[in-house]
């Protein structure tokens, strides 16, 4: 029954090994032998759920990550002992992304052409970047890279900086690891999204309550919003995610962006030294 494949259904009248299905009958071709059935659920491979339009959607898992749920949500605990949102990102109208965590390094020349490579793609999910700006320097997170450089928390004799730099407001929000209904205009095709709200809420209050848990920490915290609405969102996100006043930048060109990052690393320097 060939008509039936790469399709997704209902189940019904489940046994050790059988089910049903309510397909169209018309032009099905006699069943002969093989075959498989996968289970779409969270969790499995694919995911089944209900779009915005009522109609049922199935998406498989990627190697994007989305955010953290529960008591963990806003804290850098080992995704070993936590896990970290799983994806299910539609394949067509905002797929997972193609480039990857470069682990810390000193290495300039790596670094920079690193960023170069990046392509514009996607959308907006600022909560989850803010989180990853943290795993980053956590040790939480060492594991993870095959080489690692994050010491371990000590103000004393360990300076832990983030930078968050943003070009435009927060508008992707997730729902078991699919994009939620709530996402702003940018975030892809309603056909690909759940029809379900975000499982953090707003991702604007989820940027703050991550940032909030990081200076906690005693990490030091950087903003820099280009070219965004001084009166937005995403500058009120920036500005209360910075560390001081002080901290905060919205470069409004080029020149000032280069700028605010020299600001930032003589700052940064500057710290260094006097501790």
């Amino acid at each position: 029954m060939t008509q039936l494949n790469n399709e997704t259904y209902l189940v019904g009248n489940v046994t050790t090994n059988t089910f049903t299905i309510d397909p169209n009958l018309d032009g099905l071709t006699p069943y002969t032998s093989g075959g498989k059935a996968w289970c779409a659920q969270q969790g499995c491979t694919y995911f089944a759920f209900e779009n915005m339009y009522g109609d049922l959607q199935t998406h498989q898992i990627s190697n994007c990550v989305t955010e953290r749920t529960g008591t963990q949500a806003y804290t850098d605990a080992s995704p070993s002992s936590s896990r970290v949102g799983r994806s299910y990102p539609s394949a067509s109208s905002n797929p997972c992304l193609g480039a990857t965590i470069l682990p810390l390094s000193s290495n300039k020349n790596t670094l920079k052409s690193t960023i170069d490579g990046y392509n514009v793609e996607g959308s907006t999910a600022g909560q989850i970047g803010i989180g990853w700006g943290w795993y980053m320097v956590s040790p939480n997170f060492n594991y993870l890279w095959p080489s690692s450089s994050a010491a371990n928390y000590n103000t004393a004799k360990t300076l832990k900086a983030v930078i968050i730099m943003t070009d435009g407001e927060f508008n992707t929000p997730y729902c078991s690891g699919v994009i939620s209904r709530q996402a702003g205009s940018g975030s892809g095709s309603n056909t690909g999204k759940i029809n379900c709200d975000a499982d953090n809420g707003d991702p604007f209050d989820q940027g703050k309550a991550m940032c909030a848990a990081m200076k906690n920490r005693g990490v030091l915290v950087y903003t820099v919003g280009f070219q965004i609405e001084p009166g937005g969102n995403a500058a009120d996100l920036l500005r209360t995610c910075a560390s001081t006043p002080a901290n905060f930048f919205l470069p409004a060109n080029g020149g000032d962006l280069s700028e605010a990052f020299a600001a930032i690393g003589r700052d940064i320097t500057q710290l260094r030294i006097s501790k």
